[in-house]
């Protein structure tokens, strides 16, 4: 039988290690089942940025409050330019939050994702209370 050479990287989308015969083009992560290339594999293990992760977590309600222009837009005639602007400009926001989350330990990648749920859903309750009237019937929907 023969040797065969492997490669030792790491998945880009959940940050295990994978050692895959260096002569495979295209393969498989065997822990998420992302498709891969040699290409893809990183050379070291994502480093958890919490910095990062607040930093998100914090501008990750401006997906909705700051584009209440721009969602006007996304009918059946603008709806592909509207939406391809705003991927565009959220696309850096939602890759810090993936490249959190893949660097996170496994037992903690689920408090992240409720943690950015909350946030998001924070920022949109205080915009929403701040828009309302002080009396307005509709603060008790809270």
């Amino acid at each position: 039988m023969e040797n065969v050479e492997n490669r030792i990287g790491f998945c880009p989308n959940c940050n295990h290690e994978l050692t895959v015969p260096a002569n495979l083009t295209n393969f498989s992560c065997m822990y998420c089942g992302v498709g891969l290339t040699q290409n893809d594999l990183m050379s070291e293990a994502s480093v958890f940025d919490a910095a990062a992760l607040e930093d998100v977590n914090t501008g990750i309600a401006g997906c909705i409050l700051d584009n209440k222009d721009l969602m006007k837009s996304f009918n059946r005639q603008e709806y592909t330019p509207s939406f391809e602007e705003y991927c565009e400009k959220y696309k850096p926001l939602f890759i810090s939050l993936n490249e959190c989350y893949t660097a996170a330990a496994p037992n903690e990648r689920e408090d992240l994702k409720n943690n950015a749920v909350k946030a998001f859903m924070d920022g949109i309750a205080a915009d929403v209370s701040a828009a309302l009237k002080p009396n307005d019937a509709r603060e008790q929907i809270r």
